[in-house]
């Protein structure tokens, strides 16, 4: 069980660390182009913003539900409690990273 937790924790930093320089790169793409902001390179700093801020509200929701869960006694510490919030915590952040990638690739941003 801990193995597979880990496993999972490991993959989605790695789609975290990986997708995340690419979706950068191409949004600045869309905002240096010379001849200004498209209306499609404003709505993907729209989008960019909004799902910013929906992504850090999920995480802290998971941390807060992952705290709440466990008893301040000794639960919290054993790392199968630790490694479930932690996975709860960076999912949504990677969804929305490799969500990214895909549609920056095909260009339908």
């Amino acid at each position: 069980m801990m193995t597979n937790a880990l496993n999972t924790l490991w993959s989605r930093t790695l789609a975290i660390s990986l997708g995340s320089p690419e979706v950068v790169a191409r949004r600045v793409a869309l905002m240096s182009s010379p001849a200004g902001w498209s209306p499609a390179g404003a709505n993907e700093m729209q989008s960019m913003m909004i799902e910013k801020m929906e992504a850090t509200t999920e995480a802290f929701g998971a941390l807060f539900r992952g705290l709440a869960s466990t008893t301040w006694g000794g639960d919290w510490f054993a790392p199968a409690a630790m490694l479930r919030t932690a996975n709860q915590m960076v999912q949504p952040l990677s969804d929305r990273v490799e969500a990214n990638v895909g549609r920056l690739r095909d260009g339908s941003a």
